[in-house]
């Protein structure tokens, strides 16, 4: 199966353009990606995405300048924003519209995967890099991989009922892998203390994220 999933990711930019592209972004669940997550298209016709939060007060604007949040319709501090490729990446609201994730691939597309939380705080996007940081140290150190070898791609899948949790997963590169080609580990980030409360095998990944995961790795 481990071939099979090289050769989708590397059709991924075709399968993307393949659906519907609209202001509001793309949906991902022709290829078994939850509702809850939206891919950014931008096109010579869409030319930039809005992403509205569950409450409707904040939404986020992908574009050729990167990313950009306005609450109540007011921009918002996120300096970060502005530097990051919007396109190609993928974004989730949390159930309580109080924080979201973008999983960021660079425009890539396929190695170079982070998985991106953000808090909307006191009219400012605050950045938690170490729950990313945090899944790689535990793939690499579960994996026990060379140290020369490459970060996992990390991305999420979605949000518990209550917003508390992001479930996500952390996978083998294609090139310089950490492990093998393809192999991938569930993650259960508890975002009260940054904290990764499960890490799954990848046979319980498919158990716990069945729903979740694309088709190509159920």
């Amino acid at each position: 199966m481990k071939p099979l999933f090289i050769w989708v990711m590397v059709l991924f930019p075709v399968l993307l353009h393949a659906e519907k592209c609209s202001q509001t972004g793309q949906s991902l669940t022709s290829r078994g990606w939850s509702r809850q997550l939206r891919g950014v298209c931008l096109t010579d016709s869409v030319t930039a995405n809005t992403f509205r939060s569950p409450d409707q007060t904040k939404t986020i604007v992908a574009d050729g300048d990167g990313f950009h949040l306005k609450v109540d319709g007011k921009g918002v501090e996120w300096p970060e924003g502005k530097e990051l490729v919007a396109r190609g990446s993928e974004v989730s609201w949390s159930p309580t519209s109080s924080t979201f994730f973008i999983n960021y691939g660079d425009g890539s597309g396929l190695d170079g995967w982070t998985l991106k939380v953000y808090v909307v705080s006191d009219g400012r996007v605050v950045n938690h890099d170490e729950i990313n940081q945090q899944i790689v140290h535990r793939f690499r150190t579960g994996i026990g991989c060379l140290q020369t070898a490459v970060d996992p791609n990390v991305r999420g899948l979605g949000w518990s009922e209550g917003g508390t949790h992001i479930f996500a997963f952390a996978q083998a590169t294609v090139n310089e892998s950490c492990g093998q080609q393809g192999d991938f580990r569930g993650v259960v980030a508890g975002l009260a203390g940054e904290t990764i409360e499960q890490f799954y095998s990848e046979a319980d990944t498919k158990r716990h994220f069945h729903n979740l995961l694309p088709f190509n790795m159920r």
